[in-house]
């Protein structure tokens, strides 16, 4: 085994560890108290078609990447970049997803759904239900709101509380946001090094960043899956 070689293994060996301890914070928070089920109901709101697109987008570009030259590596980079796109997209869809306690005729609602917002109102596709005792907005789900989504205009003085299903909202996001960022972030510095040697090193990719390449997908196809199922 040549030098690049073995550093590259010993560089995954402690990435991989790094995934490992993530995805068993992961798992200690959803075994938590009453987490189970929050977990279950947030997981509803990452979408199955993004999932699958996702897992065949990162499979085909380890596929692709068998081969070292030619036209299959370009390929590879790009199903990278329409994984990346679509990791995109499901954040865009979590962030721009609210649920809000606002006054409605008299009365404080929660409110929960997309949103248009201008300087004054906030108009939300949204389904309500009446204030209970004891209402977290943090334990909150979209599955929580039973019943037709109609849409309600609400003045930003009327809002008391708001918040996204962004990495604050609840334990399941904050692990979601995290994991996926984590293994973006080493997907995007795999893109760019591959791109550098298939422009600038005659298209000659290294077993090195090969290796690389098929174990942040592998880490990636596992990521989701723990996301989605565990």
């Amino acid at each position: 085994m040549d030098i690049p070689s073995l550093g590259m293994w010993l560089f995954l060996a402690s990435e991989a560890m790094f995934f490992i301890a993530m995805l068993g914070a992961f798992v200690v928070l959803k075994s938590t108290g009453q987490q189970h089920e929050l977990f279950r109901r947030s997981s509803q709101m990452l979408s199955g078609w993004i999932l699958t697109l996702s897992v065949v987008m990162l499979a085909l570009s380890s596929l692709m990447l068998q081969q070292r030259s030619g036209l299959l590596p370009w390929i590879a980079v790009l199903m990278a970049i329409v994984f990346i796109m679509l990791l995109a997209g499901q954040w865009l869809v979590l962030l721009g997803h609210h649920t809000c306690v606002a006054r409605l005729d008299g009365h404080a609602m929660v409110l929960d759904g997309s949103e248009s917002v201008d300087s004054h109102t906030r108009v939300l596709n949204a389904r309500s239900i009446a204030l209970a005792n004891g209402f977290d907005i943090h334990s909150t789900t979209a599955s929580d709101f039973p019943g037709v989504r109609q849409y309600s205009t609400v003045k930003d003085q009327d809002v008391l509380l708001d918040l996204d299903y962004g990495p604050s909202r609840n334990n399941f996001f904050a692990s979601y946001f995290l994991m996926s960022a984590a293994h973006g972030l080493h997907l995007i510095a795999g893109i760019a090094v591959l791109l550098w040697f298939l422009l600038f090193r005659g298209g000659k990719i290294p077993p090195a960043l090969q290796n690389y390449w098929h174990f942040v997908n592998i880490v990636g196809i596992f990521g989701l899956a723990a996301l989605y199922f565990v």
